[in-house]
């Protein structure tokens, strides 16, 4: 990912399992984990899937940039798949 609309690139890679688990550069210059807990438990990527539901209906969420961003959201059927897949050990 190399950034856009004005964002800085996160250095993000989905197009492999060894991609997805080095994670993304955060504003700190460090790479943290995409699977990482939000307060409310949900792992970062699912909210950040689920925050573009929200941004394309008008609204926002707090602290967190859907994806993909100025893009259509992932149906919510897959985003419970991924969420599965992340909460069952993230296994190939």
């Amino acid at each position: 990912n190399t950034g856009g609309f004005g964002f800085p690139p996160r250095g993000i890679v989905l197009d492999s399992f060894t991609g997805s688990q080095s994670g993304s550069i955060g504003a700190d210059g460090r790479r943290h984990s995409l699977y990482e807990p939000m307060p409310d438990g949900t792992p970062r990527l699912v909210a950040v899937l689920l925050a573009r539901h929200v941004e394309v209906s008008g609204g926002s969420v707090e602290g967190l940039r859907g994806m993909p961003l100025g893009m259509p959201p992932l149906p919510l059927e897959d985003i419970a798949l991924i969420d599965a897949w992340i909460r069952q050990g993230r296994s190939r």
